[in-house]
């Protein structure tokens, strides 16, 4: 268990530099991503997840 632990701390230390590293050299574009890429990204997922999970329900009564 502390492995698996371990392991998970050590990929959010890499990730953590790697985005720092990127915000360094890419300014403008960390902001435009920060501030619209990721809102944008997680309205797709909620949309797909939900679409995902009721469109078999959805069929499954006889609405589609």
């Amino acid at each position: 268990m502390t492995c698996i632990i371990q392991t998970f701390y050590n990929f959010e230390l890499r990730f953590d530099s790697a985005v720092k590293l990127f915000a360094r050299f890419h300014p403008y574009l960390f902001i435009v991503c920060a501030f619209i890429g990721i809102p944008v990204f997680i309205l797709g997922m909620v949309f797909s997840l939900t679409a995902a999970f009721m469109l078999p329900a959805a069929c499954l009564f006889g609405w589609c």
